[in-house]
């Protein structure tokens, strides 16, 4: 099971993230990480239709993750048994002073062996409302995430909201200046718990094996209706009842779509060839001068991640 402490929860308040390990051996970490690619497997052979890509490519299925991935039309009882072991909503519990924690986001991060940079970005405008949760199954480097302190540094509230409001229209991420963030590097295992608002992207150089998951306070004072498993110790919006029929899965949930030919033609081109990369390089820097970006992002010449 995870276990928390007090320098741990002050790790977190202090700096809006903390790395823990799941608290199992690395013999049963294997084992569960055979039965999640389980659900990758499924999830490609079943076509099942909850999904994201991020870049598809033209000679592969580069599906990046997997949406509800513990509905049993491709999840199995081992993974269910994986999260009891864990006992992460005591964690969270523990970490936020609730009395019980709902979760509200889960998906599968599953990206094919493929250089990958993403934006800077949100997931939550208010402050010490969420905990968002990384199991991490596969070593992991380059996750970033601002510093808490950061305005101290100058990274100033206007500048955060121009990075996180406009730039993930663009093609190629902002770059920031290394004092402004920090880079958790992570083993299969570990648990990263931070704060959603602070400003985060993933930078990765292989591919990835992660459950992302998000949780919130339960209102018992609300009028909504959750899915508990009697092994879990905490509960899901009804949307990842592990028993629901895709059919009735809210709509919200997002669809895997396959890019047209040219499209995907056109991606893997510009992985080995970045011209596409140099054009929207330009474009950028011409309508937002005072920033750098990342121009052999998400192509094979990516800058490689460490410490």
């Amino acid at each position: 099971m995870i276990k928390l402490n007090s320098s741990d929860i002050s790790h977190y308040k202090d700096n809006g993230w903390v790395l823990l390990n799941c608290g199992l051996s690395a013999e049963q970490i294997q084992k569960y990480a055979e039965h999640v690619k389980l659900i990758i497997k499924k999830a490609k052979i079943n076509n099942y239709k909850f999904g994201r890509i991020y870049f598809d490519y033209l000679f592969d299925y580069n599906l990046a993750a997997v949406e509800a991935p513990l509905n049993k039309s491709i999840c199995g009882s081992d993974v269910i048994n994986f999260f009891s072991k864990l006992e992460i909503g005591g964690a969270i519990n523990s970490l936020m002073g609730w009395k019980n924690s709902v979760c509200s986001l889960i998906r599968l991060f599953c990206m094919g062996q493929y250089n990958y940079s993403g934006h800077w970005h949100q997931d939550n405008v208010i402050s010490g409302k969420t905990v968002q949760v990384s199991i991490i199954l596969k070593d992991e480097k380059g996750f970033k995430i601002v510093k808490k302190n950061s305005k101290k540094n100058n990274l100033n509230e206007e500048i955060t909201n121009n990075i996180s409001q406009n730039f993930t229209k663009f093609k190629l991420p902002v770059t920031l200046n290394n004092k402004y963030y920090d880079v958790i590097d992570a083993k299969k295992g570990d648990v990263i718990l931070f704060e959603p608002y602070l400003l985060h992207k993933g930078s990765y150089n292989n591919s990835r094996l992660q459950f992302h998951m998000r949780f919130e306070e339960k209102n018992l004072d609300e009028n909504k209706t959750f899915f508990n498993h009697n092994s879990l110790d905490f509960d899901l919006i009804k949307d990842y009842d592990f028993n629901i029929s895709e059919e009735n899965i809210a709509s919200k949930i997002p669809i895997v779509k396959r890019e047209l030919i040219h499209s995907r033609l056109k991606k893997t081109i510009n992985y080995y060839l970045p011209i596409d990369n140099f054009y929207h390089y330009f474009k950028q820097k011409n309508i937002y001068k005072s920033f750098n970006y990342e121009l052999f992002s998400n192509t094979a010449y990516q800058k490689r991640e460490s410490k």
